[in-house]
């Protein structure tokens, strides 16, 4: 399939609209409805997995800076339980890199 699809010219596979040979080929197993909506992007559900199956992962990394003097494992922890409870304005994206950083600490066996 992989060379039968470069194979053929772009002008075919790329004319005024997107994914036209994939539309095309598929018929009416797509609705119209999803064929036309607007381009959407794709999302992990990082708030899902950080509360769930990976919050032991996230609080170990968190542990990696709490213990350490340059950082303030009260604030630390307060932010992860507001996450952990949803308050608005703290988001996943604030807390990853810390649980990284922590991981990277220790795993580098990097100290004080």
């Amino acid at each position: 399939l992989t060379e039968y699809i470069l194979g053929i010219s772009d002008s075919i596979k790329f004319p005024t609209e997107p994914k036209k040979l994939l539309v095309d080929a598929v018929g009416d197993l797509i609705p119209r409805e999803i064929v036309d909506r607007k381009k959407m992007g794709f999302t992990f559900p990082w708030p899902v997995w950080m509360r769930g199956e990976l919050r032991e992962f996230c609080e170990k990394g968190l542990g990696g800076i709490k213990s350490r003097k340059e950082f303030n494992a009260q604030l630390v922890e307060g932010i992860w339980e507001d996450f952990i409870q949803e308050k608005p304005g703290v988001s996943w994206a604030r807390i990853w890199p810390m649980v990284v950083l922590g991981h990277w600490l220790i795993n580098n066996e990097v100290n004080d």
